[in-house]
């Protein structure tokens, strides 16, 4: 099974790098696709990494892939950068930082029953890169659209899905979205409310809570400001400690 998922994994390197453009220095580039039922098939052009997580990573559950794509899955988008020494000792940082994939943004787009990866590296950009690659918003999902037109141009979801490996539990697509408030939140928010709660908690800003909700930032404003006054929170750090309280 693994020499066809490496001949496989071979095929579409052939077909994918040579029309594969640049972006703003990436130097690795990965995809990965995760499915419903907690599986995934992944591919980059790096083929050491194809092959160390074939090899060594695959039918493994990796928590780190979880907590992205369980966070996917409520927001519809997210992204998250890999960057400096990792911290956590687990196989698949290991395997990344040894193999020189690290300084990463990783951006993952829900699409129907699937929540896709898609990984950009440079190694040798430093914060300053990471900083260029998340201000290219609109390039940086132009490219994943691009680069998903293309592989499905060469193969299929029913070849993808063939080659896959158990990588995550599937219960984290049952999860509530941010469209029905999560139960351990207090009930006298508003759904708004909570849904802003939800994402301060994660660290994100007020403009990208906007960006993520579809609001103003001034409307974001305007509800951060009420959670303060009806969960008595001076500052909006206290609302991030409130939050990671309640999780």
């Amino acid at each position: 099974m693994k020499k066809n998922h490496l001949a496989f994994i071979d095929t579409l390197t052939q077909n994918l790098v040579p029309h594969l453009p640049n972006f703003l220095d990436t130097t690795v580039f990965g995809y990965r696709c995760f499915d419903r039922s907690g599986k995934s098939f992944g591919w980059s052009n790096n083929n050491q990494w194809n092959h160390f997580f074939i090899n060594n990573l695959s039918d493994i559950p990796l928590d780190r892939y979880e907590k992205e794509v369980a966070s996917t899955n409520e927001l519809g988008k997210y992204k998250i950068v890999r960057i400096g020494l990792p911290t956590a000792k687990d196989k698949l940082f290991q395997g990344l930082y040894q193999l020189k994939i690290w300084n990463t943004v990783c951006c993952y787009i829900k699409c129907g029953n699937y929540i896709e990866g898609f990984y950009f590296s440079n190694p040798q950009g430093g914060t300053d890169w990471i900083n260029h690659c998340l201000n290219q918003h609109d390039l940086l999902e132009n490219y994943c659209i691009d680069f998903k037109k293309r592989l499905l141009c060469i193969t299929s979801r029913t070849d993808l899905l063939e080659f896959s490996s158990p990588t995550v539990n599937p219960e984290i697509f049952n999860t509530d979205s941010l469209e029905s408030p999560p139960s351990i939140y207090t009930s006298k928010l508003t759904i708004r409310e909570n849904q802003c709660l939800k994402l301060i908690g994660q660290g994100l800003t007020n403009k990208k809570i906007a960006h993520y909700l579809n609001l103003s930032p001034r409307t974001v404003e305007w509800h951060v400001e009420n959670l303060k006054n009806k969960l008595n929170a001076n500052k909006k750090i206290n609302l991030i400690e409130w939050s990671l309280k309640q999780i």
